[in-house]
């Protein structure tokens, strides 16, 4: 089939296991669509099991006459990689580039890489709009209610356009933001064809100035769309999706209260006729001020919140403008975990200015007090700060002690390795450090897990099949083998657990062992829990063998009784109830009816 325009969303090797398809090049993909033309959205994981022959056949056949990429840091070599060999298959073809990057560095983007055409500054839905429409001519728009206008004579009308003419490089006047968001076309959230976790933006900017972000794209500005837009998106892309979960990844989400409360009183009306849960990004400020906001959201379906801390340190949180204190976090975090059944996701940054080892340690010992203070919910994401074009902190890098050895990502990976050193901190002990923060958190939150109640677990299974994968189910929970068969049977079977039971309809359960055992010096050593459970007792042993899921509870009761002459009655009592209790909190044996 032939396409009018490919835009791909090329990652970086680290990020394949993780990456999703951006939401601006996703928006202009919808715009151009609805615009009459024919648009193919790609991602890595399309190329990723063809072979160089598949791909250049792919492009062939295709034979688009516009491909653009969303540039990032890391992913900038790649890109300019493919581009060249796109051109070797498709010479006529233009090549255009857009988003952070190329919005930051503007005009360097086309001196630097010959095999880039055209790059976008700004929101780009206009901008590539009017190119395809000189370029390949406008066509019939499909839904009259997104028409956009543009006006494209020349490359020169189109504001946020870097070009090149008569061998200089130019750079048309910055588009002007989209202010109402709600003229662009919903996202058609089936392209591309790839599985991956439902993202949604419900606005653009972010109103806050903390000075290692860049806001070159969106501004410091907040826009957004209107509550019902929002919703109808959320309810088509699940929808689209085949998934009851989404993140609302806006900077700051409830930046304008009573936008989102609005939205949540939408969202609680729409969980009465279809099951969903979500989470979203959150800023420390705003719920220290409003504390109540977390019950709304949760009533609306937030099952996990994420929170830019950066720091254990308040001077260098002072240096970042967060305009949020330590007693603030430990606040917030507290009132979220008294809530209940949310799970609350850090940000950390390290390596930043003015760190020291002390700095460091300030960080590592800030959050492992907050992982005490809500257990089973409090997460972490750690990185390095990344010292992006035009931040305040990379105009000031040498005043606020930083010193920046990766200024063209080459060697780094952007948060995973570090981009630049202090002082007192070098790459390789900023990397040893960050290791063994992790592992000690990692290792806190395990100690944690030996001793969580059945329901905090249970949650964490139960966010798993919504499709949120928390820190606690992917590291520790999933990992231990009797809790994950456990679930498993649970899928599958009509489990219970014995306290939800009576005394009389234990007796018609049937019990399974979920792990196997091994014999040593005539104990049952059973795995598959944190540590193995020994059980010597004879008693209690021939329990364990029965428990094969054959026969009932009253069934077993009878053989005990008979084999060790008690009463059936006193079996259940005070053998085979306290022992199976026993196993039922180390997630080794399940009841099913």
């Amino acid at each position: 089939m032939k396409f009018d325009v490919f835009l791909i969303q090329l990652e970086s090797a680290v990020f394949l296991t993780s990456s999703i398809y951006n939401l601006g090049l996703l928006s202009i993909a919808s715009v151009l669509q609805n615009s009459g033309y024919a648009v193919k959205a790609l991602m890595t994981q399309n190329f990723r099991e063809l072979s160089y022959a598949e791909r250049i056949n792919l492009f062939k056949e295709s034979a688009p006459s516009i491909v653009g990429f969303n540039i990032n840091s890391d992913n900038i070599n790649n890109v300019a990689y493919m581009a060249e060999e796109i051109k070797k298959v498709l010479p006529s073809v233009y090549i255009v580039v857009g988003g952070p990057l190329a919005s930051t560095l503007k005009e360097d983007i086309l001196k630097k890489y010959d095999c880039f055409d055209f790059s976008s500054v700004g929101e780009g839905e206009f901008t590539i709009l009017s190119l395809c429409r000189l370029l390949i001519g406008e066509k019939p728009t499909k839904d009259k209610t997104y028409h956009l206008e543009t006006k494209q004579n020349s490359l020169e009308d189109i504001s946020g356009l870097v070009y090149r003419k008569n061998g200089e490089i130019i750079y048309n006047p910055r588009i002007p933001f989209i202010e109402d968001l709600n003229i662009l076309p919903p996202a058609d959230y089936s392209m591309p064809d790839v599985i991956t976790p439902f993202m949604y933006s419900s606005g653009r900017g972010c109103p806050f100035r903390c000075a290692f972000c860049s806001q070159d794209v969106h501004a410091r500005g907040y826009r957004c769309f209107e509550p019902q837009r929002v919703v109808n998106d959320l309810m088509n892309g699940m929808k689209n999706r085949k998934t009851n979960s989404f993140e609302i990844v806006d900077d700051t989400f409830v930046a304008h209260q009573s936008r989102a409360e609005e939205i949540c009183r939408l969202l609680k009306e729409k969980r009465k006729t279809t099951d969903f849960i979500f989470g979203c990004e959150g800023r420390i400020d705003t719920f220290y001020k409003n504390p109540e906001l977390i019950n709304t959201l949760y009533d609306a379906g937030l099952r996990m919140i994420q929170f830019g801390i950066e720091n254990g340190n308040q001077k260098i949180l002072d240096i970042y403008h967060k305009k949020i204190t330590l007693e603030q976090v430990e606040k917030v975090v507290s009132n979220v975990y008294k809530h209940g059944n949310i799970v609350i996701m850090s940000n950390f940054i390290l390596g930043g200015p003015m760190e020291t080892q002390e700095t460091l340690e300030n960080t590592f010992e800030f959050s492992l007090k907050l992982l005490d203070s809500a257990p089973g919910f409090f997460e972490l994401n750690v990185g390095f700060l990344c010292p992006y074009p035009g931040t305040e902190i990379t105009l000031n890098a040498e005043k606020l002690g930083l010193k920046i050895i990766d200024d063209e990502w080459v060697k780094s990976i952007t948060v995973d390795i570090p981009s630049c050193v202090t002082p007192t901190l070098d790459k390789n002990t900023l990397l040893f450090r960050k290791v063994n923060f992790l592992n000690s958190f990692v290792e806190k939150m395990v100690d944690i897990c030996r001793m969580l109640p059945y329901e905090v677990i249970d949650f964490h299974f139960n966010a798993a099949k919504y499709g949120i994968l928390t820190r606690h189910y992917s590291m520790v929970l999933s990992r231990i083998e009797s809790i994950n068969k456990w679930y498993k049977f649970r899928h599958f079977m009509n489990t219970v657990r014995l306290s939800e039971v009576s005394l009389k309809d234990i007796k018609n359960l049937k019990c399974l062992r979920t792990t196997k055992k091994i014999l040593d010096n005539g104990n049952y050593n059973i795995s598959g829990w944190f540590t193995d459970v020994i059980v010597s007792d004879p008693k209690e042993k021939f329990l364990y063998d029965l428990s094969s899921g054959k026969f009932t509870i009253r069934e077993i009761a009878n053989k005990f009784a008979k084999k060790f002459y008690i009463s059936e009655h006193e079996s259940i009592s005070n053998y085979i109830i306290p022992f199976f209790e026993k196993l039922e909190k180390t997630f080794h044996i399940v009841f099913f009816r």
